[in-house]
């Protein structure tokens, strides 16, 4: 993905006192608490002072942002929550809030993007983020909002785009207050969409798409690499209505509406080819912000706090964002990966691809409503056993996702088709199976052979239960080699796992 990179005009000391005195007023009608901030530092040795702590704050909490690839949407919050603190004499670096974590040390987090008056209260986005300090690494994984949930402890049945808003809607009319109802449907959401993967989803945030088109153009605008034409003659438009958008393969800059349009429209492709592009827009936007230091900006930095003020919501106390940011300093952008669930399933001859776990039911089952399922095996009842599987791997044994090794698959000797299955398998789960073939010569025992330093090799072999081999395979140029002889007996992921999953 390409970046371009625009030349920043050199103020003179004059302008940029200027330009900090504009942004003070501007935080004075936003917020209460920075009137007598302002007030009381007018001295202009002392506000240097000041303005210099704050950048290094900012900075500290946009870094971890970009650092999950999720600068807009993150960011933003922490802005307005450390900004308060600041005030309060509290100490960012002396923080002692801890992150709730699962048992492996990671940190869950659900991301929903709320659409607009078509749409209201519909969560059209919805994405899991694993933070893991060990790897200072971020997995992304897409839910498609067509998914259908059979049954939720408390939220009744639906698809999962529908759950919050219409489990919203019930606690309003109850009595509970919007902002109370809000919060509880999010975190019912979580624990929900956490049963779905079985993982614990420890926080929530949530952003409106009006929101996201302020957050971009406060950027200037975010520029990438479409890779393929999207025509779409039926985009949503405003009361109701429907417009045209079309944007050609190449190298594009998107401002924040047209980058909402390249997120939401599915009229060409499809819904999870739109996950794809939300993942790619959260990823190139966290990039811009360290490329450029956007972070550094205070006209940038305030139109994200009012951004924020409106457009936010999430979970966390203000602490755990504290903490949250600590962390996520230490992400490496390069360590961010991507997986999106869909129907791509390869069941009725189509194409296989990663991801496809899903399949869609006949409509009459659903009043004629499209929904998607999870694939099961057995095919009844519905069970979550695959997307258990993909989870374990993309989320807990993640260097197979991390490192993307190149895998071949050799038949040496077992039953006839066995290579090109166990080769679909490790494909629908993500991993990078680039040849399946006869070996040139048979052998009894299987073996998995990978470079010595290759620890991941040795990874996978546990997995598959196979023998763990050193070094190369004759010659072979693939990362990871697997070998099946006349011992090898293929089963699926789900059953190899069994002993981690419920």
């Amino acid at each position: 993905m390409s970046f371009a990179v625009r030349q920043v005009h050199e103020k003179s000391a004059k302008n940029r006192r200027i330009a900090w005195l504009k942004a003070l007023r501007t935080i004075t009608r936003v917020c209460a608490p920075f009137i007598a901030w302002y007030a009381s530092y007018r001295h202009q040795k002392e506000q240097r002072k000041n303005e210099k702590k704050c950048t290094r704050i900012v900075q500290k909490i946009f870094m971890s942002a970009i650092a999950i690839s999720l600068a807009i949407l993150l960011g933003t919050f922490f802005i307005s929550s450390l900004s308060l603190l600041r005030f309060s004499s509290f100490s960012f670096e002396k923080n002692d809030a801890v992150l709730s974590v699962d048992t492996n040390g990671r940190t869950n987090i659900l991301l929903l993007g709320e659409g607009d008056e078509t749409g209201q209260y519909l969560t059209d986005a919805i994405i899991v983020a694993s933070l893991d300090p060990d790897t200072r690494s971020i997995g992304l994984l897409s839910f498609p909002r067509d998914l259908y949930f059979l049954h939720t402890d408390t939220m009744g049945e639906g698809r999962l785009n529908s759950l919050y808003r219409d489990y919203f809607y019930s606690l309003r009319r109850s009595g509970i207050e919007e902002k109370e109802a809000s919060n509880t449907a999010m975190k019912e959401l979580m624990k929900e969409s956490g049963k779905a993967l079985n993982i614990d989803i420890h926080y929530g945030i949530k952003v409106n798409f009006a929101g996201f088109i302020q957050a971009v153009d406060a950027i200037g605008g975010i520029t990438l690499s479409v890779p393929y034409d999207i025509v779409d003659p039926e985009y949503p438009g405003p009361n109701y209505t429907v417009e045209p958008f079309e944007i050609q393969k190449g190298i594009r800059h998107f401002d924040g509406e047209t980058a909402l349009k390249y997120a939401r429209s599915r009229n060409t492709t499809s819904d999870f080819s739109r996950s794809e592009r939300q993942q790619m827009l959260l990823k190139a936007l966290g990039k811009k912000m360290k490329k450029e230091g956007l972070f550094q900006k205070p006209n940038v930095l305030l139109s994200l706090f009012q951004t924020m003020q409106e457009y936010v919501q999430t979970t966390m106390s203000i602490s755990e964002l504290v903490a949250f940011a600590i962390q996520g300093r230490s992400i490496l952008p390069e360590n961010i990966y991507a997986m999106q669930l869909h129907d791509r399933n390869g069941l009725y001859d189509d194409v296989l691809e990663p991801g496809g776990l899903l399949y869609t039911p006949p409509r009459d089952l659903f009043d004629g409503a499209s929904v998607l399922l999870p694939v099961s095996i057995p095919e009844f009842p519905v069970t979550w056993k695959q997307i258990h599987t993909l989870a374990y791997l993309f989320f807990t044994i993640r260097s197979l996702h991390l490192q993307k090794p190149s895998i071949a698959i050799l038949n040496a000797g077992a039953p006839s088709g066995y290579a090109r299955f166990l080769g679909n398998e490790l494909k629908k789960f993500g991993m990078n199976v680039l040849d399946i073939r006869n070996a040139e010569t048979k052998q009894v025992t299987s073996a998995l052979y990978a470079p010595s330093q290759n620890s991941i090799g040795n990874t996978l072999a546990t997995i598959l239960n196979i023998p763990f081999q050193q070094g190369p395979y004759a010659g072979d140029q693939h990362d990871i080699v697997v070998v099946l002889g006349k011992d090898y007996h293929y089963f699926r992921m789900q059953d190899l796992l069994a002993q981690y999953l419920p």
